[in-house]
């Protein structure tokens, strides 16, 4: 299992979820990935998020991708 975190880029604002960084990696490696991408967030927010809704304790990925454009 991947875990992608990032910005409105790795969300995947404005493509259809296929097209998103998870969608991709997702259908060319066979695995399930989350896309935990949330707009406007930087690294550390995204953490404290994942760690407060027991994400991360739940669901521990194999894999975390951190993505974020400028």
């Amino acid at each position: 299992m991947f875990s992608i975190i990032g910005d409105s880029t790795t969300f995947g604002w404005g493509v259809e979820q296929k097209e998103t960084f998870s969608g991709i990696i997702g259908e060319r490696t066979g695995c399930k990935v989350y896309n935990l991408g949330v707009s406007s967030y930087g690294t550390a927010r995204q953490v404290i998020d994942l760690n407060s809704r027991g994400l991360l304790k739940r669901n521990v990925p194999t894999h975390v991708f951190i993505q974020y454009s400028d």
